[in-house]
């Protein structure tokens, strides 16, 4: 088990490196510009940390756990939400949906970020579908024979839009 580019997510520097802010959006962004939070991502993409290992972290956090307490270490369970955005697995999904749906006040900052990242990934998705273009996916030899490309294409986009 690798904690060790945890274990700053732990320490009291690391929730006064951040905004006083009840801002989602503004915790989010500062949250992705923090250098342990690139860290931990980088050793996430790396392979030097595992979604397990990350998992067994979050149980740790969450362990001692007393509703109506606050949550030490609650900017630790956003900075991970923000670690886990761009990343598409069942545990980002799940961790990033289970988060963003608790309501308790005591997780209210981190709930906000996640739900923030939710709607971020949302959005990406969104502009990537709407910058695909049908002809990109077909070569070049085969786009004569598309005859109504440009019908299918406003088609394809008619339906992101509205999925969105």
């Amino acid at each position: 088990m690798n904690h060790v580019v945890l274990v700053p997510l732990l320490s009291t520097k690391f929730d006064a490196s951040l905004p006083a802010t009840s801002n989602p959006k503004a915790l989010r962004l500062a949250l992705l510009r923090h250098e342990t939070v690139g860290a931990i991502a980088a050793s996430l993409s790396a392979g030097s940390l595992s979604e397990h290992d990350l998992r067994q972290f979050i149980e740790g956090l969450v362990l001692g756990y007393k509703r109506g307490q606050r949550l030490p270490n609650l900017m630790a369970l956003a900075a991970l939400a923000v670690v886990l955005e761009p990343r598409r697995t069942r545990f980002s999904d799940e961790y990033l949906g289970n988060l963003g749906r608790i309501v308790l006040p005591e997780f209210r900052d981190a709930a906000d970020v996640a739900r923030e990242c939710l709607s971020h990934r949302q959005r990406a998705l969104v502009v990537t579908a709407r910058n695909y273009r049908l002809s990109d996916a077909v070569p070049a030899d085969r786009a004569q024979n598309l005859g109504s490309g440009v019908r299918e294409e406003r088609r394809v986009e008619k339906i992101v839009c509205d999925a969105a």
